[in-house]
């Protein structure tokens, strides 16, 4: 717990992003919210899965953000993947996607 909460708070104190990006909220749907936050060409995501068992988030949802084949990186975990389609969320709880 205390290297997530650590990798946590070191990403939002250097995230200009998250200081002064613009916020788009999107209403949960089947126990997923998602919140961007945008500034300039970075884009942050929050992800909160309330889901027990493993879900596809459908992310043609968000084609407004202009997301669609970005590389987008966890920042707790530092996997990389692409933004196409769908996302498999695992589990329970909350993901933290970035651009750039």
């Amino acid at each position: 717990m205390q290297s997530y909460l650590k990798a946590l708070l070191q990403f939002r104190k250097n995230s200009e992003t998250i200081h002064k990006g613009k916020t788009v909220h999107f209403a949960p749907k089947e126990g997923i919210y998602l919140m961007f936050r945008v500034l300039n060409d970075e884009t942050v995501v929050l992800i909160l899965n309330k889901n027990d068992k493993e879900v596809e988030l459908d992310l043609a949802r968000f084609k407004e953000m202009v997301l669609d084949g970005r590389e987008m990186t966890d920042i707790i975990t530092g996997e990389n993947l692409i933004w196409k389609d769908k996302l498999v969320l695992k589990e329970k709880g909350a993901t933290v996607l970035k651009t750039k």
